[in-house]
């Protein structure tokens, strides 16, 4: 039987399960892309500390990823029963179970792709399209997945994201899909159609944020209006105000960070406060020319999330977990006093983050 309908034909048989009632408690799910694994953490609800749930971590076959730090090489769909992960040949499909737990679909990676780096994700009625960032070819990739069977499919674009090797983040909105390349200093804009899932580049793309050369990361507010990206040779923020018609700048600018390399992982409600990181703190920006707050740390800071109700800030620092509960008051991460420090809960290093119930 040939691989490709064995392995469809493994995600029908599995995938048709009745979709399982969710976790009563929070998942923090930590993709480290170069050693080709997934951890999972249940979160405590009453103090937020993570405790590594049974069977993490969950092997990711399909070869081992390079890319940046916090590139979202892990997305997850709205119902939260799909899990899809970066490899280095393809897309990784795992179900979760009402524990959180991973279940691999196919004996790998639907492909074959080149190396591929960030993921974004768009729904519509039971289809999912996944928009990933292939770094060993340079293009943009389109999964379209069947969510009631799993029945996935790679549909060849011929879009590319300027140079081989420099794909990193890849973000959706409503109207467009973005897509960094670090070694060209670019962001690419890609219109969406939302019957379709379909991309088509658009006039102004690639586009530069003024100030930054190397953008790895991307932020986007639910208007679509205010993108914010990293710079990782200049320890800068960057911001852009984007035309809701065309997806492309209107105005840019950034501010500088105390660190040579940043990352942007979230944001806190509304679209306000931008978090970020560095070689030794925690980093939040506010907008271009308007300085920085920053949180010292004991480590240099990688990737992070917030849980659902932005009570506790999660910080990936190179191979621990800091949690950090949020002053109610001042909406900021408390940074003194005992920290919970999960020590050496990644081998090597996070690529992509997530937390869901």
């Amino acid at each position: 039987m040939p691989r490709s309908l064995h392995h469809l034909l493994t995600l029908l048989c599995l995938a048709c399960l009745a979709p399982l009632a969710r976790a009563g408690k929070e998942v923090l799910y930590i993709h480290d892309g170069p050693n080709q694994v997934i951890h999972a953490f249940e979160l405590a609800g009453n103090d937020g500390e993570p405790t590594e749930i049974q069977g993490s971590p969950f092997s990711v076959p399909g070869g081992a990823l390079s890319c940046d730090s916090g590139s979202r090489t892990i997305v997850c769909d709205k119902r939260g029963d799909w899990l899809f992960a970066s490899t280095g040949s393809g897309l990784a499909l795992f179900r979760r179970d009402n524990k959180g737990k991973l279940i691999l679909l196919g004996s790998g990676p639907i492909g074959p792709t080149g190396e591929l780096a960030g993921l974004a994700l768009y729904e519509k009625g039971r289809m999912i399209w996944i928009y990933a960032a292939d770094r060993g070819q340079g293009l943009m990739r389109i999964f379209e997945i069947d969510a009631k069977t799993g029945a996935t499919e790679l549909i060849s674009t011929g879009l590319t994201i300027g140079t081989v090797g420099g794909q990193n983040g890849v973000l959706a909105a409503k109207k467009f899909v973005y897509a960094t390349n670090t070694t060209d200093g670019t962001i690419h804009t890609f219109a969406l159609d939302k019957k379709t899932g379909r991309l088509a580049l658009v006039a102004g793309s690639p586009f530069q944020v003024n100030g930054i050369s190397s953008p790895s990361n991307l932020l986007l507010d639910k208007s679509g209006k205010k993108l914010v990206t990293n710079d990782c040779t200049q320890g800068r923020y960057g911001f852009a105000r984007l035309d809701p018609q065309s997806g492309v700048p209107q105005e840019s600018g950034f501010s500088n960070s105390s660190s040579s390399c940043t990352h942007v992982f979230t944001s806190n409600k509304p679209f306000k406060d931008i978090y970020g990181g560095g070689q030794n703190g925690i980093d939040i920006a506010f907008g271009p020319g308007q300085g920085i707050e920053f949180l010292p740390t004991s480590g240099p800071v990688d990737d992070g999330a917030f849980d659902k109700q932005q009570s506790f800030l999660y910080v990936i620092s190179a191979n621990d977990i800091f949690l950090y509960p949020m002053d109610k008051k001042t909406k900021r991460p408390i940074v003194t006093g005992t920290i919970f420090v999960l020590a050496n809960a990644i081998p090597q290093r996070s690529t992509g983050v997530l937390i869901r119930k």
